[in-house]
């Protein structure tokens, strides 16, 4: 793992991935016919764990687990411990070693992570990532490694090279990204969009320039960053006696937004899955993927019938497209999901039920729930239900759920759906909201805050109801230290500041609502 020592120099920031949760992994996992461990019980290894963003998080919500992170940045995992102290996590490990160093005794564990690692270390510790995965994870384990795919990564890799070309006398990883974005600029002013490499150069160019530095030069100028084909992947696997589950974007599994004759054409050159896959990867000029893994002894089944559903809980943040909703059989509804993603039903259950799941967002509701409680609004517009109808409302959401529209989960975080009298968040996201603009909501997601949303989010300790958070955001304004406006104009005066601030305290807690930032009380 020569070079990272770059990590100490420059630090990489350390994000929350939804996809690499245990509860996603155990989701697509079990959809596929598998049977891993309780996500509240289990033990999770992350390689290459920064300075915790992903993993602590998780610990905090899930106390009855161990999680485990390694990182050999030494840097990476004191903040990362800093973090864990102050949100007194006791149910996580932080280790600076190299990822060489893991053998037998450091255990076995039920879900091992492996996010933006793998394309960016030296062939041997990519072996070795395979090894640990085969050697440390459990019978019934699941595996997740997140890795740079071809074809879609050729044009990247020669931004890449180039800006390498452009730094390869600096040492400094600040001068270097600083070089590298002014190569970025220099070739977004001069590169000619009349012809299709400078159209496709210019598009490239405007996603590297919106990068922050730090991700630029951990993906990009580092030494070691190597995509391969999918199907060279899951070669490596098989060598190492494991096999390919699926994608955490299940969405991608797909030939959803395929032409119908492109889909059909994949039906008929590519008759397994693996191969099927790497055409689809080649269609969709795929470049990266995020991958589930188990051992190779797992029988897996990829028929997917109703009752696949019935052990999961879904959630929808969308909203019908039409501000009525006709629940009568034989009328299609639209209904518009998270990234605009449209589904259209003419089922009364099912369109009752994501009418229910847009209320209760952000809190998931299980097929049960959801039947009883879709039937009874279907039942008061007059409508007959029958049993059969669950069937087809567990087919219907795990549609939704390939579609890319609702979430699935066989774990449900303790989200609140409504404000309480005195809101209270993760002790994680409050020592992250101590640190700056970046916290991990309940769902795993990221969240960035303003700076009053900061100040905000640090006093939801459950002892702080709206009047006591209008008074303490009120010496702040007084004092300098938050910004108020009104028009235009900022507020100072104690005199002028109790309705507008009230209103910006409620405003922003409804929003920490929906964004799944606030616990339930029985949390």
């Amino acid at each position: 793992m020569e070079g990272l020592d770059s990590y100490d120099q420059l630090p990489y920031t350390s994000y929350p991935y939804p996809q690499s949760h245990p509860d996603r992994l155990h989701v697509v996992a079990s959809l596929f016919g598998a049977r891993p461990p309780s996500v509240a019980a289990c033990r999770v290894l992350e390689l290459g764990c920064g300075s915790g963003g992903n993993l602590l998080p998780m610990a905090e919500l899930l106390p009855g687990s161990e999680l485990v992170g390694v990182d050999r940045s030494r840097r990476q995992i004191e903040l990362g411990e800093s973090l864990a102290q102050e949100a007194g996590l006791t149910n996580v490990e932080l280790r600076r070693a190299d990822l060489m160093e893991v053998d037998a005794t450091w255990g076995t564990f039920d879900f091992i992570l492996c996010h933006g690692v793998y394309s960016w270390v030296p062939a041997p510790v990519q072996d070795k990532i395979l090894e640990i995965l085969r050697d440390r994870l459990r019978p019934d384990g699941v595996g997740y490694v997140s890795y740079n795919v071809y074809p879609g990564w050729h044009l990247r890799e020669m931004v890449r090279h180039m800006m390498r070309y452009h730094v390869r006398e600096l040492a400094e990883p600040t001068a270097r990204v600083e070089q590298a974005q002014a190569l970025l600029g220099f070739l977004s002013q001069h590169v000619s969009d009349g012809q299709a490499y400078g159209a496709l150069l210019r598009r490239e160019l405007t996603l590297l320039q919106a990068l922050p530095g730090d991700y630029l030069y951990h993906e990009h100028l580092e030494d070691d960053n190597e995509p391969i084909y999918f199907h060279q992947f899951a070669e490596r696997l098989a060598a190492h006696r494991l096999q390919y589950v699926g994608e955490t974007d299940l969405q991608m599994m797909l030939a959803a937004g395929l032409a119908p004759e492109v889909a059909q054409t994949l039906d008929r050159i590519a008759p397994d899955l693996l191969t099927r896959e790497q055409y689809m990867d080649f269609v969709r000029n795929r470049q990266f993927r995020a991958t589930v893994i188990c051992h190779e002894g797992v029988a897996l089944q990829r028929e997917l019938g109703p009752s696949t559903a019935d052990p999961l809980s879904f959630e929808f943040s969308g909203r019908p497209k039409d501000d009525s909703v006709d629940l009568r059989a034989g009328h299609d509804q639209v209904f518009v999901g998270q990234g605009d993603i449209e589904m259209t039903t003419s089922a009364p259950v099912t369109k009752a039920a994501l009418i229910l799941l847009g209320r209760a967002w952000p809190r998931a509701l299980s097929v049960d729930a959801l039947f009883e409680q879709a039937s009874s609004l279907v039942r008061e517009a007059g409508l007959p239900v029958d049993p059969e109808q669950r069937r087809t409302l567990a087919s219907d959401l795990l549609r939704c759920c390939f579609g890319g529209a609702v979430g699935a989960r066989r774990w449900v975080p303790p989200v609140a759906m409504q404000l309480q009298a005195r809101p209270r968040a993760s002790r994680v996201a409050r020592a992250q909201a101590r640190r700056g603009e970046i916290v991990a909501s309940l769902h795993h997601q990221l969240v960035r805050l303003d700076r009053a949303q900061q100040q905000i989010l640090q006093r939801l300790d459950g002892e702080h109801d709206l009047e006591q958070l209008c008074a303490e955001l009120t010496e702040l304004v007084v004092q300098g230290e938050l910004q108020l406006t009104l028009d235009g104009q900022p507020l100072r005066e104690r005199s002028s500041l109790r309705a507008p601030l009230a209103h910006v305290v409620e405003q922003t807690l409804s929003k920490m609502v929906r964004q799944a930032l606030v616990l339930a009380d029985e949390a």
